[in-house]
């Protein structure tokens, strides 16, 4: 592959954050304004919604469950398109502070857009919330390198048995490759360090020439062990969420470019050694 040939085709970041409540349509309001004069612009949709269908914030919802809402807010910005979204199915999940751009012109153009909004969001919303955990995706895409997409993953980075290969009923149209580490601790110097990652690269079903890269990196206020439970909890090691969503983001892409594309390059294309 050529890492130097990586685009960024949509970033994701979001937070939860507790504890759980229904936030009004003023509310909502409230943050649109913000956003809006946090990243200079008077065009962005609205929606609101209280979930399920029909419910309000006063009653409780007619045929049970929990009760939740959805804000929202999105621009068009000609190939790609910035979203904003604040969520909870119901009133025993953290509430969702999601921005979205899709086919952004840089990162950095993310970076400002998502530090800006993500600042007047926690404005408009108030005291009294805590953020328990930090989500950054990012989508991408590189050149294979060679003709096929499918044929360098299986040759390349899979490196499956071409005879084995050519004994299936036909030649694979698809190939791909995924690989996760779990979350450690944070460490009081580096709030970011060690969190969650899922990383995928498969061939782009677009265009067979290139691959499809993907990044999630998550960070969670608390460890949680393989088998599901939280590690002991020492006061010292719960994570904090100070930075702003431009250092995860950034934490992601620099991971992508020293770790994740390296890790699948092939022995001519490494000249790290």
């Amino acid at each position: 592959m050529i890492p130097t040939s990586f685009r960024t085709r949509s970033v994701i970041f979001a937070y939860l954050i507790g504890p759980p409540r229904i936030l009004s349509r003023e509310k909502g309001m409230e943050v649109w304004n913000g956003v809006c004069g946090a990243i200079g612009v008077d065009d962005l949709t609205f929606k609101y919604a209280l979930v399920p269908p029909g419910a309000d914030a006063v009653t409780e919802p007619k045929h049970g469950g929990a009760r939740g809402f959805a804000i929202q807010m999105g621009r068009q910005l000609g190939r790609g398109e910035y979203k904003v979204a604040l969520d909870n199915k119901g009133l025993d999940t953290p509430v969702r502070v999601v921005q979205e751009y899709t086919w952004p012109p840089a990162v950095q153009n993310v970076c400002e857009d998502f530090d800006a909004a993500a600042e007047a969001i926690f404005k408009a919303l108030g005291t009294g919330w805590q953020r328990v955990l930090a989500e950054a995706r990012i989508r991408g895409q590189v050149e294979a390198a060679t003709a096929d997409g499918v044929g360098y993953v299986v040759d390349h980075v899979l490196r499956l048995n071409r005879s084995r290969l050519e004994s299936l009923e036909a030649a694979p149209e698809f190939a791909s490759v995924r690989i996760a580490t779990p979350a450690g601790e944070a460490d009081d110097d580096d709030q970011l360090a060690q969190p969650k990652r899922e990383g995928t690269i498969e061939v782009l079903k677009e265009d067979r020439r290139s691959l499809y890269v993907e990044l999630m990196s998550q960070w969670p206020q608390l460890s949680i062990t393989p088998s599901g439970g939280m590690v002991s909890v020492d006061a010292s090691r719960i994570r904090r969420f100070s930075d702003p969503p431009s250092a995860y983001i950034m934490n992601g892409m620099g991971y992508i470019e020293s770790k994740l594309l390296p890790l699948f390059l092939t022995d001519l294309e490494d000249t790290s050694s």
